[in-house]
């Protein structure tokens, strides 16, 4: 069945402008914005977050070994390797665009500034599917094109993983996905010949986004619960339903074929499990509702017998394969991550802030755009507005899903965007329509387009920092393990080809291989610019370990970990450690989020109280003796010297409801001083502690077998430090430094 669109008056000349000034201003200002801090030296690409680093590793690889891709790494964890746990696509697209502008050899600078370029070119070509999706889906052109401006200007999470620098793929699914979806609303919207050509294209756009991300199997299974709802909805009013199953039986089909040529992962074996039962299931459902309506069956006989062979599935499964199908749960369970995955910034919950109410971090991540979608959703389902029902149903699922989705975790929102710059849009489009004039209605929806997407611009600039200092010093010490320590694969093994060991078997590394201790957050720093194997990497392998390490109060004993452990090198730097109050929170990384992975209370190192002053009542942190004595601050701080305590005090706490507040604090010029007047004050509730995160309040030993190997520049933080496990330690280099 054809739908009509409601046309705006516009040209098809001045449409085409509107749009790609949209793209345009996506491109010109993730450049403008980023450009000082991604090519802030000359000759280096400072690319943005952890997992472009990763992206940069398998690139290169990519590179140096075309067409054979990275399927098991190595150098990615300590002491057992790892496979790539990523989807191709987004990789063989870089790597392709450099070795066509290298001729064949790109350098390496040349490679990392194509993987910058990536998510602004796909984010300055989304308003393009976004438009044409708004103005089929609603049926109006001013709203699809309202919604190309407001994608364009998109801050929050959306607009931070497709800024210069983040070589992610985000974006690319986002493009994807929102293709895939325009494909899908023209073959509902249409019939026969230009059904099956729109069919086709949406099973090649989809099986690409199956390949553009390893867990994309969940808006397949959003496409595949909206076709189960039309079968049922169409059986509920004795209808013929839409052809959804001729629709969806190419995608899943094509997309099964297509991932099979993947690395296996646990997500893409999620996934080749549920294209299939996806498919089977579509078809059982509906030669059941046929064979009920063929029959005169009850209407609630087929969905109860339905619902009641799936549990009846679900049970067979948990009782035949107990492992696996305890697997499968808990990786669908990390949409719902626990205290440890919080500590991921992508994987905080939306509504894990700082403000003092529930708007705040929508606010935060769509401005005006999330009050309009609401307006644009009440719009969309009245019972006038000019939306095929299908295509409602799809909108309704597609977004509340989506939004669920990033109320549990905030990556999910850079999906979400799509579906509320298609509701903003609609919004727009319908208020203008409703409070104009005919001949009046184009300029009034450009006023309120202006107006509405302001905020947004506005919102974009909380997204860029200033230019990091702290990774210059890491990045000198990620020099320092590429050419001063011994290459643990041989001289070329960082591009050798690699093969996968059989499962549940560690990779088979020389007697000359070694890892790097690590927090997890730098792991793919220390393989893809230090190429060297780090312990712990930002899929949170060797999480536990690096925390166990880190966190241990026993010098002798953390060393006896290394040994065993045969990691020769530990790194270190400020961020580590507790900087600045605002640092406290699920994702601020280092000692804060260590003890989550390995059970241990933060509270026992230090604590948030609020201490009474004569003209303000001010928040601070009070760090206790245990803080001072891990491996992390010893090692940061002090570079594993033995050394006098700094800060001589002793803080009084007391807990008002939930809140501690600093009673009293006093300072004493010696430790025998202060250990004298504890003796004399047993029961009043003094406490070792230090308001200084750099100043312990306890005199420390010496950390035996390690020796600081690498220091960089003095700065106002703690420097960026390389030790090295030495059965017989030389002088350090603290007496050397300048």
């Amino acid at each position: 069945m054809q739908y009509p669109s409601r046309q705006s008056g516009l040209s098809a000349g001045i449409r085409w402008a509107v749009v790609l000034s949209a793209c345009l201003a996506a491109l010109l200002i993730r450049w403008e914005m980023g450009r000082s801090i991604v090519f802030a030296e000359p000759g280096f690409v400072y690319l943005q977050g952890n997992d472009a680093w990763a992206h940069a590793r398998s690139i290169d690889y990519l590179t140096h070994n075309f067409p054979h891709r990275l399927l098991f790494d190595p150098f990615s964890a300590w002491p057992d390797g790892q496979p790539a746990g990523m989807a191709p696509l987004f990789n063989v697209l870089v790597a392709v665009t450099a070795l066509a502008l290298g001729g064949g050899t790109p350098s390496e600078l040349l490679t990392h500034t194509v993987l910058a370029w990536a998510p602004v070119v796909l984010a300055a070509l989304l308003p393009i599917p976004v438009w044409l999706l708004g103005r089929r889906m609603f049926g109006s052109e001013t709203a699809g094109l309202a919604a190309a401006w407001f994608i364009a200007l998109m801050p929050g999470h959306f607009h931070f993983v497709s800024k210069l620098g983040f070589g992610d793929h985000h974006i690319l699914e986002t493009l994807l996905a929102c293709t895939g979806m325009l494909a899908l609303v023209e073959a509902t919207l249409s019939d026969g010949r230009t059904r099956r050509r729109w069919t086709a294209f949406a099973a090649v756009v989809w099986s690409a986004y199956l390949a553009a991300w390893v867990a994309a199997a969940l808006l397949i299974g959003v496409l595949v619960a909206w076709a189960g709802l039309e079968l049922l909805t169409a059986h509920l009013r004795r209808t013929e339903p839409t052809d959804v199953v001729g629709m969806l039986l190419p995608i899943l089909l094509l997309g099964w074929l297509s991932i099979q040529f993947e690395a296996p992962h646990v997500w893409t074996l999620i996934t080749q499990v549920a294209l299939p039962f996806g498919l089977a299931a579509l078809l059982l459902l509906a030669g059941l509702f046929r064979l009920s309506q063929r029959r005169g069956w009850p209407l609630w006989a087929a969905p109860a017998g339905v619902t009641a062979a799936v549990a009846a599935m679900a049970a067979a499964g948990a009782v035949a394969a107990p492992a696996q199908f305890a697997f499968i749960l808990d990786k669908v369970m990390l949409a719902a991550p626990d205290a440890r995955y919080q500590t991921i910034a992508e994987m905080r919950p939306l509504v894990v802030f700082n403000g003092p109410w529930f708007w705040v971090p929508l606010w935060e991540q769509f401005r005006m755009t999330f009050p309009l979608a609401v307006v644009g959703a009440a719009f969309a389902f009245e019972s006038r507005a000019a939306i095929a029902p299908p295509v409602r149903r799809l909108l309704l699922l597609w977004t509340v899903v989506f939004f669920a989705l990033s109320l549990m975790e905030n990556r999910a929102t850079y999906y979400l965007a799509v579906n509320l710059s298609l509701l903003a849009g609609f919004a727009l489009s319908e208020i203008a329509q409703r409070l104009s004039p005919p001949r009046w209605q184009t300029a009034a929806m450009a006023a309120l387009a202006l107006f509405a997407v302001l905020p947004d611009a506005a919102g974009i600039e909380a997204q860029y920092g200033r230019y990091y200092p702290v990774f210059t010093d890491y990045r000198k010490a990620y020099e320092y393990l590429r050419t001063q320590t011994p290459e643990p694969l041989g001289a070329d093994g960082f591009y050798a080809r690699f093969v996968r060991p059989p499962e549940g078997q560690p990779y088979p590394y020389p007697p000359s291989a070694y890892g790097v201790m690590n927090w997890w957050d730098i792991g793919h720093h220390v393989t893809a610019l230090g190429r060297r194997i780090p312990v712990a990497n930002p899929y949170q392998s060797g999480a536990e370990t690096a925390a166990t390490f880190f966190l241990e109060r026993d010098p002798a004993i953390a060393v006896e970990q290394l040994r065993q452990l045969r990691a020769r090198y530990v790194i270190v730097g400020p961020d580590m450690l507790m900087n600045r109050l605002e640092d406290m929170h699920p994702g601020s990384g280092g000692i804060d989020t260590m003890p989550q992975w390995i059970n241990r209370r933060r509270s026992d190192m230090y604590r948030m109280a609020i201490r009474e002053e004569p003209t303000v009542v001010r928040q601070m942190l009070v760090f206790f003796p245990a803080y001072f004595e891990t491996m992390a601050a010893r090692l940061a701080l002090y570079a594993g010297e033995a050394t006098e305590a700094e800060s001589i005090t002793l803080v009084r706490l007391e807990l008002d409801q939930d809140e501690w507040w600093v009673e009293d604090a006093k300072s004493f010029d010696t430790v025998d001083e202060r250990a004298a007047f504890l003796a004399e004050h047993p029961d009043e509730g003094w406490q070792v502690a230090s308001v200084n995160p750099y100043h312990t309040c306890v005199p420390l030993e010496a950390a035996p077998g390690l020796r600081l190997a690498y220091k960089s520049q003095f700065r106002t933080l703690p420097a960026v430090k390389v030790f090295e496990v030495d059965d017989h330690p030389a002088p350090s280099l603290l007496s050397a430094a300048p």
